[in-house]
């Protein structure tokens, strides 16, 4: 099956990330959403669609 997790980003900085949506934006297989949104995680090495 296959699941859809969705991570608030707060402002848009990677300060205000919890462990908790690091943790599943790194086991994610896609990330999506907007250039502001995914910016906090340019490191990972994940198919990002904004």
């Amino acid at each position: 099956m296959e699941n859809i997790t969705v991570i608030g980003v707060g402002p848009g900085h990677a300060d205000y990330l919890t462990p908790a949506a690091r943790q599943a934006a790194a086991a994610a297989d896609v990330l999506l959403g907007s250039a502001r949104a995914l910016a906090p995680f340019k490191h990972l090495r994940k198919k990002k669609l904004s």
